[in-house]
Formats: structure tokens, sequence, C-alpha cells
């Protein structure tokens, strides 16, 4: 198992939505397939938030996109729904490439040319999985339930935590953070005020 998934399984534990993407993944080879661009599973699965027809969302770093997206293409192109794209978004150049795996999982890979621990997704997910270790298996409840209620994951921890900024430009810095500064930006006040948690 990738290392960067470390600090993800202290805080989450290892479950059965992280088995279930585990094993789908490694069915198809993923992981070794693209091994030369350190490949790391993000997303809702590892943290134990994914609804039906969640992503298997893999980051990888890529400094040569062109290259990436040809061993993706080949690994990858005859799966259903297949598409590589080049792309700007979140801090830079970026190669997305979707398909659906054999058992019909969506899947997203996104290869950026920076390390994978300092991906947006990698970071996203450790920050996800710190504040739910925060409130527990309540806290995790109810955020499934505003996930339930169409609520991407940004708005959903938003909404739990009382976070007002739009907490998907935070994610680099709050991932520096230790606990004290990090429960600096929950609102405990409107927490107990909507009765979230």
């Amino acid at each position: 198992m990738h290392a960067l998934i470390q600090p993800v399984l202290r805080l989450c534990g290892f479950h059965m939505q992280l088995s279930e993407a585990l094993s789908e993944t490694h069915n198809m080879a993923l992981p070794t397939l693209l091994d030369g661009f350190n490949p790391a599973l993000v997303g809702s699965y590892p943290v134990g938030l994914a609804l039906e027809g969640s992503d298997l969302d893999y980051v990888c770093e890529a400094y040569d996109l062109e290259a990436f997206a040809t061993t993706a293409t080949e690994a990858f192109g005859d799966l259903d729904n297949f598409t590589c794209e080049m792309k700007n978004m979140r801090g830079g150049a970026s190669c997305v490439v979707t398909f659906e795996s054999p058992n019909g999982y969506p899947v997203e890979i996104v290869a950026q040319p920076r390390p994978t621990g300092q991906n947006y997704g990698y970071l996203r997910m450790l920050v996800t999985a710190r504040l739910m270790a925060f409130v527990g298996k309540s806290g995790q409840e109810n955020l499934l339930k505003l996930k339930k209620g169409g609520a991407s994951t940004d708005v959903a921890l938003m909404t739990l935590f009382g976070i007002d900024e739009d907490i998907s430009t935070l994610y680099a810095h709050m991932a520096t953070l230790d606990d004290a500064a990090l429960k600096a930006y929950i609102r405990y006040d409107r927490l107990e005020v909507t009765g979230l948690v």
C-alpha cells in the first residue's frame, strides 16, 4: 500500500470502503501500470465518505504530462468512457484521465508536475481525514447526510464545521497545521446551533 496513505489509515483505519476501492484498482493493476508516476488513492473512499457512484480518485506525479498521457492511454484506453485531457486546474497544468473500471466504477486520475503528496487531491483527503477524526462517527454520519442531500464534499465540510471561507482554497495551508491550529478553523458555536454534531 502506498506510503502516503498511512496518515489517513492512522486517522480513519482500514474500512470496507477503502478495501473495496483498493480491490477494484488492484484488479485492473492501476498502481502497477502507473508505478513510475507515484500513484496514490485519494478522494472519498480512503476516508469512508464514498456514496454510490463516487469516483475512484487517484493522483499522480508526472513531470512529463505527455508521457503520462501515453502511458495511461496504453493502460486504460480500451476501457469504457475513456478520456484523456490536458487541463489547467488547481494550481497548474494537469493531465486528467477518466474511464469506467471493468466492474463499473467511475475512475478519475489527475497527474500534475509536483510530488504526489503536494497534489490538491491528496491534501484535501488528508485535511478531510483529520477534520473527521475530531468529530468521530456521528460527525461522519452527518457529513454523509449532507452529501446524500446533494452537497459536494467541500460544501459539506464547510457546513458541518461552520467554516466561512471556501475550504478548497485552504487545504494546502490547513495540511501544514497542528491539531490545535486546525481546530481553530472550526466554529463550534455554529455546530451547537445547527445541531449537526
